[in-house]
């Protein structure tokens, strides 16, 4: 698959979102763009998604169908504002169940697990095709 195409195929957009685009694409040829994507986002990172969030890299389960993002918050966890969690996990499952979102076109779970500055894990956001019915 040339370079023009996959980049048109996977992208990534404000928050760390692969768009999906399952129709485009045979599950290995998904499997194939997914990897890319996360090489990408491995190679640049740590890049800053927000005021305080880090992407610090990717994970694919082609089989399990899972793209996962590892992130890392740059405030402790008890410093985050009351319902910052409740708004993340409903943002996450907006960005993930849109028109071009990874759960809701590609039939693939968007997971992010995000860890405190001291690199325990703090929450994981789980957005699965299910959630976008």
């Amino acid at each position: 698959m040339n370079r023009w195409i996959l980049a048109a195929l996977v992208a990534i957009v404000g928050g760390g979102a692969v768009l999906g685009l399952r129709t485009w694409l045979a599950p290995n040829e998904l499997c194939q763009a997914a990897n890319a994507a996360a090489a990408d986002i491995n190679n640049r990172a740590p890049f800053l998604v927000d005021e305080i969030t880090s992407v610090i890299g990717a994970d694919v389960d082609c089989d399990s169908e899972v793209f996962q993002y590892r992130r890392q918050l740059g405030v402790d966890p008890d410093a985050l504002a009351p319902g910052w969690v409740e708004r993340k996990g409903a943002e996450h499952r907006t960005l993930h169940c849109n028109a071009q979102g990874l759960a809701s076109v590609s039939g693939w779970t968007v997971r992010d697990v995000v860890a405190g500055p001291d690199g325990v894990v703090f929450q994981t956001f789980e957005t699965t095709p299910a959630d976008c019915a």
